[in-house]
């Protein structure tokens, strides 16, 4: 059983099958072919607006390519502080922008509040020689399962404008957030203020294909050179591109993440019943954190089960006590739920 990432289960079959389907003939290399033109069509038919859409490869790349093309070397980039972009991206934001400054925002659960964020902002150095406010970067859903409604949205946009800061979101899991929320994309993107996003799909059943999609075209001048500059512009772009096209058609994408997000529902449920676990908030997404005795998870981790121990940070407002310890666990589409049963059996016998 493993519980670890989304990132672990297999590609989706319609996905696989698409990619073997292109394997024909020739094509225009370099995203020149008419199998990228018709994806990014697609994506802009689905949020509903012309944007300039470009493929990578991964997560970080879509990430630290899109911040970097909002925030100037002297630039400083508000985020959470359990973001993906401030712990587990190697300081590619920073590198890729020459030098920008990340700002950690404290928040409960993975989100940043609007008061969190006016607070950062007031903190924030404001003499002429020092860093330029230039982005704020959310994430949807959160690294901690968690989702910003579109009133959220909006308001943290609508502050991040007045200051004339551009706004990133990292959509890493953006389908299992449009899953929960069931509105179109576009109403907790653009339409909600967002300027650029990483439009994730490999967690959700591609096999490594990520979107950067700028809604604010006066940003997106200089985008293909970043990505060539980078070592992200594939020659052979129809294999990435033809991803992006099975994800979105019949809506894919959605029937994917209903599943894992249904996953992650009947896992909290099952494990509402096991007596000496506390769960910190309720599953939106599809991933599920628990609090658990240490002795209990160490016998646990000599099981037959994979799962991941987590940052306390978006928990230490409940004052977490020592004896304690907090895992993540993620479903995914191929997740079944007889390994779920199987799981919580194991709990329960642990003595």
């Amino acid at each position: 059983m493993n519980f670890t990432s989304d990132n672990t289960h297999i590609i989706a079959e319609p996905i696989l099958n698409a990619i073997l389907k292109s394997n024909k003939s020739s094509v225009t290399s370099y995203g020149g072919d008419e199998i990228t033109k018709k994806a990014k069509e697609k994506i802009c038919d689905l949020f509903g607006v012309d944007a300039e859409i470009f493929f990578v490869t991964s997560g970080t790349a879509a990430n630290a390519l899109s911040i970097s093309s909002v925030t100037p070397p002297y630039g400083s980039v508000f985020c959470h502080n359990e973001s993906h972009i401030h712990l587990e991206e190697c300081g590619a934001p920073e590198f890729f922008s020459g030098g920008c400054k990340l700002i950690p925002i404290k928040g409960f659960a993975g989100k940043i509040s609007l008061e969190g964020f006016q607070n950062a902002i007031n903190d924030h150095p404001s003499d002429k020689y020092d860093f330029k406010p230039s982005c704020l970067s959310i994430t949807q859903s959160t690294e901690c399962g968690t989702i910003y409604n579109e009133k959220e949205v909006n308001e943290l946009s609508s502050l991040a404008h007045k200051y004339n800061i551009k706004v990133h979101m990292d959509g890493a899991r953006f389908a299992n957030a449009i899953s929960t929320l069931k509105i179109k994309p576009s109403k907790i993107t653009w339409e909600a203020g967002i300027d650029i996003m990483s439009f994730g799909t490999t967690k959700n059943g591609t096999m490594s294909a990520e979107a950067i999609i700028v809604f604010n075209k006066k940003i997106s001048k200089d985008m293909n050179l970043r990505i060539k500059r980078s070592g992200h512009l594939l020659s052979k772009m129809r294999f990435l591109s033809v991803q992006m096209d099975s994800y979105i058609t019949d809506n894919l994408w959605i029937n994917l993440a209903d599943k894992s997000n249904s996953m992650a529902n009947y896992m909290y449920q099952k494990l509402l019943s096991v007596k000496y676990i506390d769960m910190p908030w309720k599953v939106e997404a599809n991933e599920i954190f628990v609090i658990l005795p240490k002795e209990i998870e160490r016998k646990l981790s000599k099981q037959d089960v994979l799962y991941h121990k987590w940052s306390k940070v978006g928990i230490k407002d409940l004052a977490l006590n020592k004896d304690k310890e907090f895992i993540r666990l993620v479903t995914s589409y191929n997740t079944k739920k007889d390994e779920i049963d199987q799981f919580v059996a194991i709990l329960n016998n642990i003595n």
